[in-house]
């Protein structure tokens, strides 16, 4: 199974389980969501499990499909392997560097995501007129990485993780030099 596919059916999973326990007064993602080091809350698993639980049915659908429309470039590009890694530390670099501006926990693989989606821009990159598709997908999810700066701006307490969108699309075009430096070719 790819490692995409396996993201995806953990994500959805977990959500199952904390809407079914939600329903009975059970609040599960209160203990899965990343709290800052600093906070009585904290707890070391919350690395791991904030990345894969959500807030709500929306915020698991449409990381989930990002995921899935931009994923397998990615993982095709660097491996399974690779892959899960760098989507562990996109995930954990994204959200730890949002604490800088928050003390707000923070729930969601967005932060992954959106390095996921940088570096599926950046190593596709074309100007090639008869790639439209290409074209045209990468120009929605550029428009999408360009949008989290003006929703910082202007909506900065809307209890959204935008600096971890910021910080996982910056990871993922650093991690793409990283290859590019390497010797890395599509």
């Amino acid at each position: 199974m790819k490692v995409v596919n396996q993201i995806i059916l953990i994500n959805f999973i977990i959500y199952s389980i904390t809407y079914f326990l939600e329903c009975n007064g059970i609040f599960l993602n209160n203990i899965l969501a990343l709290f800052p080091i600093s906070s009585s809350y904290f707890s070391g698993y919350q690395l791991i499990t904030h990345l894969f639980a959500h807030a709500n049915f929306a915020h698991v659908v449409s990381n989930m499909f990002i995921l899935f429309a931009v994923g397998d470039d990615v993982e095709k590009i660097i491996g399974k392997s690779k892959f899960w890694r760098f989507y562990i530390l996109s995930g954990l670099l994204s959200s730890g560097l949002y604490f800088i501006g928050s003390s707000h926990p923070i729930i969601g693989a967005s932060g992954a995501i959106f390095s996921v989606v940088a570096l599926s821009i950046a190593s596709n990159w074309t100007i090639d007129m008869r790639s439209w598709p290409l074209i045209l997908k990468n120009l929605f999810f550029l428009s999408l990485i360009l949008s989290e700066f003006f929703y910082l701006m202007f909506l900065p307490q809307d209890d959204i993780g935008h600096l971890a969108h910021i910080f996982g699309s910056i990871f993922g075009v650093i991690y793409y030099l990283y290859l590019k430096k390497l010797g890395f070719s599509k």
